[in-house]
């Protein structure tokens, strides 16, 4: 392993919120109002948690928003004060199944949504597509956005290139990219015996959380070209 003193990670708390999966749309949005929730009362009342990413899409705000529009201002001073991370997007869309018109208006409205809440994510967060156009980095520079994130879709390039590359469009416009090899829950769950699940009968284990970021980094490190590790804390 890599002297681990030449290296550093970034842990990012995030949610990432399937809208309509294996439950009604309902069922699931009880769960985001409970989540939502309890990250406005953690990050108001404990300064030392220091910021939440909102899975880069605006959706799950709009469907808390309808639940809970007394909770408009706490949301919009947390963008404000970058504590709360949200957008570009409006909806997390797979590329393959949705016109190149579609992708760059749902951009529009996500940043439009996110402005008016106080302020919008420029990265190009893409964290469960299963394939990516290559017209991509084209469109992202397009809203000024001059990075990417994803998981999945980069095929056997993704071993040449590592994890950290220029992604370059047919145009030749690029955007910095951070491949996800392992998922945007590489380090779920710290502190627990599980990746994802419901933790609240289990007790937190200080150890257990450095031991699951020091096994994040060392799966990373033979793709990394960096030195820079994206330690992802959420599912």
């Amino acid at each position: 392993m890599t002297d681990t003193k030449k290296l550093k990670a970034h842990v990012i708390s995030h949610t990432h919120w399937d809208r309509a999966w294996y439950l009604p749309f309902q069922s699931f949005r009880i769960r985001l109002v409970r989540l939502i929730d309890r990250m406005l009362e953690t990050l108001e009342n404990d300064p030392d948690y220091k910021s939440f990413l909102l899975d880069g899409q605006m959706l799950p705000v709009e469907d808390y928003l309808e639940i809970r529009p007394g909770h408009r201002e706490s949301i919009k001073k947390l963008i404000q004060e970058e504590r709360l991370f949200v957008g570009p997007w409006y909806a997390l869309a797979d590329e393959f199944l949705v016109s190149p018109e579609a992708l760059i208006r749902n951009l529009m409205l996500g940043i439009r949504f996110a402005e008016d809440l106080g302020g919008v994510t420029k990265v190009g967060y893409i964290p469960d597509s299963f394939g990516h156009i290559a017209q991509l980095p084209q469109i992202l520079a397009g809203f000024g956005i001059d990075s990417a994130v994803f998981w999945r879709g980069l095929g056997d390039e993704g071993e040449e290139l590592g994890d950290e590359f220029f992604w370059q469009a047919p145009n030749g416009s690029q955007v910095l990219t951070i491949h996800m090899r392992k998922g945007y829950f590489n380090a779920s769950n710290l502190g627990f015996p599980i990746y994802w699940g419901d933790t609240s009968a289990l007790e937190f284990d200080l150890d257990l959380a450095v031991e699951r970021l020091e096994q994040a980094v060392e799966d990373l490190q033979p793709s990394n070209r960096s030195g820079l590790f994206l330690l992802m804390n959420g599912i």
